[in-house]
């Protein structure tokens, strides 16, 4: 982490960004969105919410979206509650199987 350049990463945000913007529409495929429900302890209130408002808004992408909160989990549900994911995975190639 010695050799982080924080200006480098902004940058790329910004960047990343932009690539999004051109992409166009996002396509109409199976989406899992998963969120922590608990606010990690440095994170402000402000931005916890911010963080809550967009996970709603990136399930909206897909007419096939689907919201699932990990009640144990703050910001990385793939590790707190490995299972949670693995039968989001598991459903959604079900899903598509299935189609």
């Amino acid at each position: 982490m010695a050799n982080r350049n924080p200006s480098r990463d902004f940058h790329a945000s910004e960047e990343s960004a932009d690539l999004i913007r051109m992409s166009g529409s996002f396509p109409q495929v199976p989406l899992v969105v998963i969120t922590g429900s608990k606010r990690m302890p440095l994170n402000r209130e402000s931005a916890f919410t911010i963080h809550q408002t967009n996970q709603k808004e990136l399930v909206q992408l897909s007419c096939f979206g689907d919201h699932i909160i990990a009640e144990k989990s703050g910001h990385l549900p793939q590790v707190t509650e490995p299972e949670i994911v693995a039968n989001a995975i598991r459903s959604t190639v079900q899903k598509a199987a299935a189609s």
